[in-house]
């Protein structure tokens, strides 16, 4: 059975429809993650905005250095992780995603093109990547919170 969600927190918007299975499992957790991404703050005049807890400004190819990307699918998560963290996209397809990929020039490889279906659909099964839609793709919950935590440490 399909269902059909939108929810707003602050300047994100989160909207599904799919499986009535991930949406019990993955959308709560997603939705803790992203509270935790805005924290409250004191505007100075008594009210409370919501902003980003961590604006990460890196590179491309800082994000596959700091996480260490050796492999293609280590640089699928580092391209998904500065597509969501930086670039603050949502969701992405395989092509963005393999864009993102080549503006890691000192990790990216010419097979990695023809390899990326694969690379996607074992991310998919591993459940670092949720795909959404059909080649619609964004990072589970948990894989963006510790991304997260992983880029803001170092």
């Amino acid at each position: 059975m399909n269902s059909k969600i939108r929810i707003r927190i602050g300047e994100i918007e989160v909207e599904y429809e799919g499986t009535e299975e991930f949406l019990k499992k993955e959308v709560p957790e997603l939705l803790k993650t992203v509270s935790e991404l805005y924290r409250p703050v004191n505007d100075g005049n008594g009210s409370t905005l919501s902003t980003p807890s961590s604006d990460l400004q890196l590179s491309m190819g800082n994000i596959a250095a700091k996480l260490d990307a050796k492999t293609e699918p280590d640089l699928v998560i580092a391209a998904c992780a500065y597509l969501s963290l930086v670039k603050k996209e949502q969701t992405y397809d395989r092509g963005t995603i393999l864009t993102a990929m080549k503006g890691a020039s000192g990790f990216y490889k010419n097979n990695y093109s023809s390899n990326l279906t694969k690379s996607l659909h074992n991310l998919v099964k591993k459940g670092d990547l949720v795909q959404n839609a059909k080649g619609s793709y964004t990072l589970s919950a948990n894989k963006t919170k510790d991304l997260g935590s992983r880029l803001n440490q170092q």
